[in-house]
């Protein structure tokens, strides 16, 4: 089951655009250019990522053709695409274009520098003394070193297939258009992430490195098929063999965090019920406490929700809209929610009632662990729920 349908679909139009351009030079017709302007065009409202890797790669394909061939036909495609992906994107992401901030190498240093993934020390306490005195070329190969390791991580055994991959371009790049825009997403779907992140949640920007995963694991394939050729069956037949037990290796971690006896966050019994009533009630503006990054470090897992990271389980959970949640996705969708939490800090910090009217706020959501000293008499309050964990306030009229 694909826990991802988004990619699974941007996945599936990416190979229709890929068998469109294999075929284009051979049925050149009308029908073929508005659909090949559609499907790449449309890819981006289902995967923003898949989008810009194929919108980046049909550019570079029509210029190639434009400048080689003097042919313009794929530049009329590349431009058509453009205006289906702006039409379709734009109203909904009008401030999309500035969720992208210039940071090189910002996955590659995390991985090095975080205890949690290689932790290499050494290395990056190498790089960064190797920059402050100058010595580019040690500092240099420390990059080169470090970006080897996150290529050939991320990879896998599916590292084989770059061999595969690097042999079929002497002969077919240039020349096989579908091989050739399939190098240009995967070159595009890897720089991407290395050279720039996302603005309020920089992981994401690795979801561009999924399709140049996809696209090496073809080859991969390509490559034991060749080594299946060339080798004695006996020997061809053991590497197979040996592939295949190793494989599965890779995902170890991946089930045994799925398959992990607790899970990584949870939701006591006692707040359950306090959203149950909350959802229960007539509809209004819940103001909830911001969320405390350095709760989560006073507790274990499984960890409770409003202490394992920033989101909007206080409105999912009740059905109520709440004054401010989920700080990540606000982020990224550039809302002004900043002026919010700027506000809810200060009337946790001054306790001032005009705050209720000013914003509309109809309910507040307090969790008893915060130790928040709040007065009902003074702030004219009354108290609609209370158990073990939490406090729920509706303001008085």
């Amino acid at each position: 089951m694909n826990l991802n349908p988004p990619f699974a679909i941007s996945l599936l139009i990416v190979i229709a655009v890929i068998l469109v351009i294999y075929n284009f030079r051979k049925r050149r017709h009308w029908m073929a250019t508005v659909l090949l302007s559609i499907l790449a065009g449309s890819v981006i409202e289902f995967k923003v990522y898949a989008g810009v890797i194929v919108l980046l790669a049909m550019f570079a394909l029509a210029l190639w053709e434009v400048f080689r061939n003097r042919d313009f036909t794929l530049m009329k495609v590349s431009l058509g695409s453009a205006i289906v992906a702006a039409g379709v994107f734009l109203p909904q992401n009008k401030g999309a274009g500035e969720l992208l901030v210039l940071f090189p190498f910002w996955f590659v240093h995390s991985m090095v520098d975080f205890p949690d993934r290689v932790g290499w020390l050494r290395l990056s306490s190498a790089r960064e003394a190797y920059f402050a005195r100058g010595e580019w070329f040690k500092f240099l190969s420390a990059e080169a070193l470090a970006l080897i390791i996150f290529i050939i991580g991320n990879l896998g055994l599916r590292f084989i297939g770059l061999f595969s991959l690097v042999s079929y371009m002497k002969s077919r790049l240039g020349k096989d258009m579908g091989f050739t825009i399939v190098i240009v997403m995967s070159a595009a779907s890897l720089l991407i992430p290395l050279v720039f992140i996302q603005k309020g949640n920089p992981w994401n920007m690795i979801q561009f490195m999924y399709y140049f995963l996809y696209f090496v694991a073809i080859f991969s394939g390509v490559a034991l098929i060749s080594v299946l050729r060339q080798l004695p069956k006996i020997l061809g037949w053991s590497v197979i063999v040996a592939v295949l037990i190793i494989a599965p290796i890779n995902a170890v971690v991946t089930f045994r965090s799925a398959l992990y006896p607790s899970p990584p966050s949870r939701l006591s019994l006692p707040e359950l019920e306090a959203l149950d009533i909350l959802k229960n009630l007539p509809d209004g503006t819940v103001l909830t406490l911001p969320y405390d990054k350095d709760m989560r470090t006073k507790l274990s897992d499984p960890f409770p929700l409003y202490a394992y990271e920033t989101t909007a389980y206080v409105s999912a959970f009740s059905g109520k809209a709440t004054f401010v949640e989920d700080e990540i996705q606000n982020e990224i969708l550039q809302t002004n929610y900043r002026k919010r939490l700027a506000a809810t800090q200060g009337f946790f910090k001054s306790f001032d009632r005009s705050f209720f009217a000013s914003w509309g706020i109809r309910y507040v959501y307090l969790l008893k662990s915060e130790n928040i000293g709040v007065d009902p008499v003074i702030l004219n309050l009354e108290k609609i729920y209370e158990n073990s964990e939490v406090l729920i306030y509706g303001v008085k009229s």
